[in-house]
């Protein structure tokens, strides 16, 4: 798996309006929930949380950064269910000790930009790496953000997506 993975998941995913080709420019590896390989260097990644035989829900960031796994999901995560039992799983196999996850929505429900923000949030925590810790996860995540999905953090992504030249409208 590789950036080819970036090329198939937007062929799959017309809907998420970004062309492989700016993904690639990116350095942006993406998964479906159950691709994820058996190991992966410490990094930033997009996960789907579909299944490969599926046609894509919802997408999600993480990043490695031993010994912990942080992970973001715009619409927020609930404690029950995520991150998803197959990073869990990864994070147990690679002996990650921690799994950080945000508890804030910053997205809309009726919200088409899920892929956007998880682009957004995979190169934030790529950018703030060498600081990114439990105690500042939250804080990088949410800079410039509400705590709530609101038309200022539409306009906070799209500021962003045009500033790295992969805008939308």
């Amino acid at each position: 798996m590789g950036l080819e993975t970036s090329e198939s998941l937007m062929n799959e995913f017309p809907h998420f309006m970004i062309d492989s080709d700016k993904i690639k420019k990116l350095g942006i590896r993406m998964f479906m929930r159950d691709t994820l390989p058996t190991t992966l260097p410490q990094g930033s990644y997009i996960l789907n949380l579909d299944k490969s035989t599926g046609g894509g829900t919802h997408f999600t960031c993480f990043c490695f950064k031993f010994p912990n796994v942080y992970y973001v999901d715009s619409f927020g995560t609930d404690k029950s269910g995520y991150p998803p039992e197959e990073l869990r799983q990864f994070a147990r196999r690679n002996d990650y000790l921690t799994i950080y996850s945000n508890e804030d929505d910053v997205q809309h429900l009726n919200s088409w930009l899920c892929g956007w923000y998880a682009i957004y949030f995979c190169q934030k925590m790529k950018k703030y790496y060498n600081q990114l810790t439990p105690q500042t996860f939250d804080t990088i995540i949410h800079k410039g953000f509400t705590k709530y999905p609101s038309d200022s953090n539409v306009e906070l992504l799209k500021q962003w997506a045009s500033k790295k030249g992969i805008g939308f409208d």
